[in-house]
């Protein structure tokens, strides 16, 4: 395949996942991400692999637009601590990353926001299920296939694809926008 025609594949698949967003899903995901902005609820963003990467540009992305509308948010990835990450990874166990996290850091009605594509990995799994039992809301974004994750969630949009980048890209641009419009929902 010759590098055109594999941009306009590229294109097309990233149209067709837009395409297939659930627009309830967003305001739903909006409003869970508004809401514990507003009452000043910590927030913590997470992700393996590239969604790490989209968990934290989504928290950076947060914070500065918190900024510009002059408000404060509690807004953290864990994945911006690589002491934090290792040690327990090293110490204790890496599917115990993100449960670790829940209970240091989440209560209830804070928000757990987790990327990711399959919504399978171990430590994702234990991290959301922590935060289920102890009250914590939880959002994902994630990639088409159901699991056990996603219908812990209390909001989930699930991306039409089943080819990481896409969802990847598509999350990227989510979590974008959630952090964008989360303080025009604020009164």
């Amino acid at each position: 395949m010759d590098i055109m025609n594999s941009f306009e594949e590229i294109k097309y698949n990233l149209s067709n996942a837009l395409d297939l967003l659930e627009n309830s899903d967003f305001m739903s995901a909006l409003a869970l991400v508004s809401d514990a902005a507003n009452r000043n609820k910590t927030i913590i963003a997470f992700g393996n692999g590239g969604s790490a990467s989209n968990s934290s540009h989504f928290a950076s992305d947060l914070i500065q637009f918190a900024q510009r509308a002059g408000k404060q948010v509690n807004c953290i990835s864990p994945i911006q601590s690589s002491e934090l990450i290792s040690a327990i990874s090293n110490d204790i166990d890496f599917d115990l990353v993100l449960k670790s996290v829940v209970d240091n850091y989440l209560n209830k009605d804070d928000l757990l926001i987790v990327f990711s594509v399959s919504g399978t990995s171990r430590n994702i799994e234990l991290g959301v299920e922590r935060a289920f039992q102890k009250g914590t809301r939880v959002l994902g974004l994630f990639g088409k296939n159901r699991s056990l994750t996603t219908d812990m969630a209390d909001s989930a949009i699930m991306v039409q694809s089943q080819t990481p980048r896409i969802v990847e890209t598509v999350h990227c641009f989510l979590g974008q926008e959630l952090a964008a419009r989360a303080f025009e929902q604020m009164p």
